[in-house]
């Protein structure tokens, strides 16, 4: 076990769902969220970063985005 100064952790913000959030909020002008992917990360980046530019860019997104809503 190495020493306790060594062991990093903290708090991964998440949904009880364990869904991420991918979605703008009404209450803030400009702000969009994509948090929440506890330890899935890497593996959703790309495809995060599509719907966020599709979200950002007013477009129709290439998924549905409900499920990943606020």
């Amino acid at each position: 076990m190495p020493e306790e100064l060594e062991i990093w952790f903290g708090l991964w913000p998440f949904k009880s769902s364990v869904m991420p959030i991918i979605s703008r909020t009404e209450k803030v002008v400009n702000l969009t969220f994509a948090t929440g992917y506890t330890k899935k990360v890497l593996s959703f980046a790309p495809a995060t970063g599509k719907v966020i530019t599709e979200i950002i860019s007013g477009k129709t997104t290439s998924v549905a985005t409900k499920m990943f809503q606020l």
